[in-house]
């Protein structure tokens, strides 16, 4: 009987297959393998893989370990500092994500170094999350060009370090990007704002951006923009952009096979519009009800008056139907 070690538990080897299997060393081409295998090196052993090993895969991956520390020493962070400038270009990116994932801020223009240079969907989609991670308002151009890029992983990736970057540092990072002279960049920016209102639940924040939007709306030349921005702002339950969207309908400003979809969120907007009168229209008759201290006549008019108002509203919904088409 062998005794082998197996997930911190000591186990009984009874066969001789067993043994050899313990015993058998590991594929030095099965990665995996030597992932697990280097998990539980020290640090210590980790840089003298990456100084001696000759295996580049070993090194990668030794390097990557590196950066998933969770105590990022001062020797960890300038050991991979000098891997920046080692000769094999893998070598250094990985160092960088490495550095960036330990939350090293000195490594943003190595960052924007890579997204540019990037060959790979894969390499720019890690760069961008790291982005979103350590980056600042340097980082929020690059990543908007990301997002136009139509590679699908990276593209997606920039939009998730958009989000998180802006969290930490602030709306006001992206908002000066409303007036870039690129019409592409000024579209990604309100297509993110949009989304960031949609599902943002601070109401300041909400406000910020919705007037930057309307401030956008009224100084745009670009008729596509333009027209991306009302859609915008409509979306968002703001009548300029709704009103504005209304004159690029009524004005065939629009391809007619574009036209329906612009028309149903025009009647969205204005059935949602005419829902809040009469909410609030409903607020006031029940406040008017249950107030105790008015004479039952006069009680009884002002009802009778708000239903009255209350039932002109909603007729009004029946007017959306004669939009011409």
């Amino acid at each position: 009987m062998v005794q082998k070690l197996n997930n911190n538990r000591i186990e009984l080897i009874s066969t001789g297959e067993d043994f050899r299997n313990a015993t058998k060393p590991i594929d030095p081409t099965n990665y995996s393998a030597i992932f697990h295998e280097y998990k539980q090196k020290t640090i210590a052993e980790l840089f003298e893989i990456i100084s001696t090993s000759k295996t580049r895969n070993y090194r990668l991956i030794a390097v990557y370990l590196l950066g998933k520390q969770k105590i990022a020493s001062q020797e960890v962070i300038d050991f991979l500092r000098n891997l920046v400038t080692y000769e094999n270009i893998d070598i250094r990116k990985e160092a960088v994500w490495s550095l960036a994932r330990l939350g090293d801020n000195n490594i943003l223009p190595k960052l924007i170094q890579i997204l540019k240079t990037g060959s790979t969907d894969l390499e720019k989609s890690i760069t961008a999350k790291l982005l979103g991670k350590v980056g600042n308002d340097r980082a929020i151009l690059p990543l908007l060009k990301l997002l136009i890029d139509p590679m699908p992983l990276s593209s997606f990736s920039a939009g998730i370090a958009l989000h998180h970057l802006v969290n930490r540092i602030g709306c006001e990072a992206i908002d000066k990007h409303l007036c870039h002279p690129e019409i592409e960049i000024r579209t990604q920016v309100i297509w993110f704002l949009c989304s960031k209102t949609m599902f943002s639940n601070k109401q300041g924040e909400k406000r910020h951006i919705i007037a930057q939007l309307k401030k956008a709306l009224q100084l745009e030349n670009n008729q596509q923009v333009k027209l991306v921005l009302a859609y915008a702002l409509s979306t968002l339950n703001v009548k300029e952009g709704a009103k504005e969207l209304l004159y690029f309908c009524v004005l065939n400003k629009i391809k007619k096979e574009r036209q329906n979809f612009f028309w149903e969120e025009i009647t969205r907007f204005y059935i949602y519009s005419q829902k809040q009168a009469s909410l609030e229209l409903m607020s006031k008759l029940n406040n008017t009800i249950s107030t105790k201290n008015q004479t039952f006549s006069h009680t009884n008019k002002a009802i009778f008056s708000l239903l009255k108002k209350l039932e002109d509203t909603i007729n009004n919904l029946d007017k959306i139907f004669d939009l011409p088409q």
